[in-house]
């Protein structure tokens, strides 16, 4: 099993971020700017599809994915908690007020729920396959939430959990 550091937490978030991207880009819907980041992601460039995997937590527990206090200085896991974001245009009154047509609205949401989908089943595919190489320890998908519209943009961030091997010999 692997053990805990930044450089197998930014691996990580690499291997969702790629996953999802080549999944989305097979579907017909690309994201144009793909990384990954910490903490509150800026929606600075949806136009053409922004995919972010953002770490926003880093913690030690004892019954993962429950938070507990580790009774050792060490703990027994590593927990990083992740945001895979996808955020596209999406339909917005004009200048005048007036607001979208319905349609565009329809249309705008079943893209967002073909990218829901694909990114709750690719980021699950990519953690199975490091939890079966030993790259982690186990993993939880948590929710998804559907954000927006904010200034044109919108779509969904997925909140997933991580275990890793915190120390060896502790």
């Amino acid at each position: 099993m692997t053990v805990f550091s930044g450089t197998l937490m930014l691996q990580v978030a690499n291997a969702i971020a790629t996953g999802c991207l080549a999944v989305l880009t097979m579907a017909g819907r690309p994201a144009n700017r793909v990384f990954v980041t910490q903490g509150e992601v800026a929606w600075d460039e949806c136009d053409c599809g922004q995919l972010s995997v953002a770490v926003t937590r880093v913690t030690t527990t004892e019954t993962f994915p429950a938070e507990t206090q580790p009774r050792r200085p060490c703990g027994d896991i590593m927990m990083i908690e992740l945001q895979v974001g996808i955020v596209r245009c999406v339909p917005s009154a004009d200048v005048n007020g007036t607001a979208p047509p319905a349609g565009d609205l329809t249309a705008a949401a079943g893209i967002s729920f073909l990218d829901i989908y694909d990114i709750r089943a690719t980021t699950q595919d990519v953690l199975c396959t490091l939890v079966d190489t030993n790259v982690i320890q186990d993993f939880f998908i948590g929710d998804q939430t559907s954000t927006g519209p904010l200034g044109g943009c919108g779509g969904s961030v997925l909140n997933v959990k991580v275990a890793f091997v915190h120390c060896m010999g502790c």
